[in-house]
């Protein structure tokens, strides 16, 4: 698809320029309004402290009752077992790599007699385990409709998804070299990186909640793999989906979905810097000017890192300035820079490409940087020094400036608005974490195997009420991010910055204490390589850092909250402001009464400081998590309620929430009891996967 559009001259160019410097220069607070979102939009943190409390509980309860439908849950549940069969784990996966944890990973191999004879079961489990889900697949394929359609969709037969390709802890021991091509296809075949884009351009269009659907099974599939299909969901593809002109939209996303296979390649991100960090574009010295004939730009990076998937990527969003020459005005820009690399490239190809950029002036070493987390996720350093590969349009009227000439200056805003789209996957993914987590310990805990004191872990009272206390954080966080993509879903045009800025931060510290919870309870097993807790936790460490670090989403979070409050000059908008605190919906009159608790005191410390309220961050820090907590209650409540038109399918479930709901108002729950209600289900889990084992080893022998 292509759209026919005049050619841009550098003349128009440069009086974009102008144009761009004027508009920055009159608009002071340019950068923090790119930070904090459009503000006649507001969001429903915004509305908690600054709106009317019916009109705020009104927009949730829409949402929440506009959810999506069975249809898209099914269709995509489809992809998801497609791809979950198709990214299954190796035989050396799950039988080698944990022995290696005991024996190391030396060319010589001794393993101990018991060692070894637990090894050759779990060995003969795992392939009677593979084949009987071939036969449930290939049984799938005829029974289940949505299965049936995507397998047409995506030209695919059983026998392309035969071989099992992933090895996660291989992904990760490599020390961060690239995912291996075949396991990369495997999830391009599985239409993992055509889903957030529009159907016209060759992808499927979902929205946040089928996309969190997806987001809800990454984690089965290791950090490093997880980390590179969720990028291209979410800032690789998110700016050029929101930001991006038709003509580029039809340049740029036929190019990144493309029908040969040897063409495959991914987006990458280059943002970060050394002087600069989460304050992303306040510290970027990487800069960008026209040449002197007007056919390319000349880019001078002092450095760029943690560049996502660069050894695989043929599009890389570039932040830079633009100098105004006259003025000087920096005028943060984004640059789509069309790279060489592909998902078949030999290491020796890759390195001839990357020696090709060298001496262009983009200078990279052959190895990722080394990370303690989501290693495979492919993390590069770069610099650029007097670098002309990127033309000023790579087809009449298809710019390399994200946006046109319009986006001059605009990279700032477009960059943040593609990661507050893209973070509302953070809360989702927490919420995986937070669960594989807890379903970890709760094997390890009722493993008869594994006793301690003559007990299982599972009788242990203080284990019990570890779980419990788990089980209650996974089950908000469930309900905290099904309520953040459903909101998202049906109200486009709402400032989100405070909701997946705070949930961000919310979910993965949250998410972190179950983890860490989890690890405790495997003990020193805990720590070894090749176990799947090790490596869980290990990469979502990582998820408190990157795309903002965990204390700025908070701040930043809040003080997008009070904005309207802050903005408010004349003193009938700071009276209407007032007085609307007081209009409380009569059917959460207690939870509206403690967002007035929060909303009061913060407007009168903001009528005090003005827009100095920004930088007060333990006030922000405090306010961010009052905000969260209030958010985390209403969607416990509203999912207790629907869990409860079926109660005796949920039991457990309700019991996490209203044990939850019960500290949120200052009272004690019954952690033991909850955590039973999830060790017995574990219990029956177990026995039965035991009994099926079992019978698989005697069919298959």
């Amino acid at each position: 698809m292509s759209i026919n559009t005049p050619a841009v001259t550098p003349a128009q160019f440069h009086a974009g320029v102008k144009k761009a410097a004027i508009r920055r220069r009159k608009d002071k607070d340019a950068g923090t309004t790119a930070l904090l979102g459009d503000l006649s939009h507001p969001g429903i943190f915004q509305q908690l402290m600054t709106g009317n409390k019916c009109e705020l509980f009104e927009t949730v309860y829409d949402a929440w009752n506009n959810r999506i439908n069975q249809e898209d849950v099914n269709s995509t549940n489809g992809l998801i077992d497609i791809n979950k069969f198709g990214l299954r784990q190796t035989e050396e996966a799950v039988v080698d790599e944990p022995l290696a944890g005991y024996i190391g990973y030396g060319a010589k191999k001794r393993v101990p007699r018991n060692l070894k004879a637990k090894t050759e079961e779990k060995r003969k489990i795992y392939k009677a385990r593979d084949k009987q889900r071939i036969e449930q697949f290939e049984k799938q394929i005829k029974e289940d409709p949505y299965v049936r359609a995507w397998m047409k969709k995506l030209h695919l037969d059983i026998n392309d998804l035969l071989v099992p390709v992933h090895n996660q802890h291989e992904i990760d021991r490599s020390g961060g070299q690239r995912i291996k091509a075949e396991i990369l296809h495997r999830a391009a075949d599985g239409g993992l990186f055509n889903t957030p884009f529009p159907e016209e351009y060759g992808g499927y269009n979902f929205s946040q909640q089928m996309t969190d659907l997806i987001i809800g099974f990454l984690p089965e599939l290791g950090g490093g793999l997880a980390a590179t299909i969720k990028v291209q969901q979410s800032i690789g593809g998110k700016p050029l989906i929101a930001f991006a002109t038709e003509p580029q939209k039809a340049h740029f996303i036929p190019e990144l979905l493309p029908h040969d296979k040897k063409e495959r390649g991914l987006i990458s991100f280059l943002l970060t810097e050394e002087a600069s960090g989460s304050d992303a574009f306040g510290g970027m010295q990487s800069e960008a000017r026209l040449s002197d004939d007007g056919k390319n730009f000349i880019v001078d990076v002092p450095s760029k890192k943690f560049i996502t998937c660069f050894h695989v990527s043929k599009l890389g969003h570039l932040a830079v300035n633009i100098i105004d020459k006259d003025t000087g005005t920096k005028l943060p820009t984004v640059l789509e820079w069309k790279l060489p690399f592909r998902f078949d490239d030999t290491q020796e190809i890759m390195e001839q490409k990357i020696d090709t950029l060298w001496n262009e002036g983009f200078e990279m070493p052959y190895n990722p940087q080394g990370l303690n987390g989501i290693i495979g996720s492919m993390q590069l350093y770069g610099e650029g020094h007097g670098y002309r590969g990127i033309p000023l349009q790579y087809a009449p009227g298809v710019l390399s400036i994200l946006g046109g000439i319009n986006g001059i200056g605009r990279g700032d805003e477009y960059i943040a608005g593609g990661l507050y789209k893209g973070r509302g996957g953070f809360i989702r993914l927490s919420a995986a974490n937070a669960e594989l987590g807890l379903n970890l310990a709760l094997d390890e805990a009722v493993n008869e195997d594994r006793i301690r004191f003559k007990k299982t872990l599972s009788e242990n009272e203080l284990v019990k009420t570890q779980i419990g206390d788990m089980a209650m954080k996974v089950e908000m966080l469930k309900a905290y991010a099904e309520l953040t993509s459903t909101i998202i879903d049906n109200n486009k045009k709402m400032n989100f910055v405070p909701e997946t800025a705070i949930g961000k931060a919310f979910a993965t510290d949250t998410a972190n204490s179950v983890m860490q919870t989890a690890n405790f309870l495997f003990g020193g097993q805990g720590l070894m390589k090749g176990q799947l807790i090790e490596q869980a936790v290990r990469d979502h460490r990582v998820l408190l850092t990157v795309e903002g670090a965990n204390p700025l989403m908070y701040q930043l979070g809040a003080g997008a909250s009070v904005g309207p409050a802050l903005a408010a000059k004349t003193f009938s908008e700071k009276a209407r402001i007032a007085i609307s605190q007081f209009m409380l919906p009569m059917n959460n009159f207690k939870l509206a009464l403690r967002g007035i608790e929060l909303s009061i005191p913060t407007l009168i410390k903001g009528a005090r400081y003005q827009m100095a309220m920004r930088d007060r961050q333990n006030d922000l820090m405090d306010i961010s998590h009052e905000e969260a907590m209030i958010f985390a209650i209403l969607a416990s409540k509203l999912k207790v309620k629907d869990l409860r038109i079926i109660p005796e399918r949920n039991r457990k479930e309700i019991a996490a929430l209203e044990g939850f709901l019960q500290i949120a108002n200052g009272k004690k729950p019954n952690l033991v009891g909850i955590g039973q209600w999830y060790i017995d289900d574990a219990k029956i889990r177990y026995q039965q996967r035991k009994r099926e084992d079992e019978a698989l080893v005697r069919k298959y022998r």
